[in-house]
């Protein structure tokens, strides 16, 4: 009976904190996360943030944040020609010069008799 009843407050108790609903700051933590997440090879440490609730009701709330983001990444680079980019821009400059143009097709008009 005392297992069944320890499961029972087990169960309970993952119901009660899993189902817990996210603060503001919570979801503003995440946004700024995923907004550096989405960029491949970048670190990005972001504990020394602050979020701060500077005004919340029912329905909204605005998370004022702050600090200091450490930030490293490499960067990419090739030289075309004479000038600098990123390498995926150079990439993509040589595949749209490497398409080719379309032409418009002719029109073909047929006299009709009168």
């Amino acid at each position: 009976m005392n297992k069944m009843l320890c499961g029972v407050m087990v169960i309970a108790a993952i119901m009660l904190f899993g189902c817990a609903k996210p603060t503001p700051e919570e979801v503003a933590k995440d946004y700024v996360k995923k907004q550096f997440a989405a960029d491949y090879g970048v670190k990005l440490n972001t504990s020394t943030l602050t979020y701060k609730i500077v005004k919340e009701d029912e329905n909204s709330a605005t998370v004022t944040v702050s600090g200091n983001i450490y930030y490293e990444e490499d960067i990419k680079l090739v030289k075309d020609g004479n000038k600098w980019m990123l390498k995926s821009e150079a990439a993509q400059t040589k595949a749209v010069a490497a398409e080719p143009e379309h032409e418009p097709e002719a029109k073909t008009e047929t006299a009709v008799g009168h």
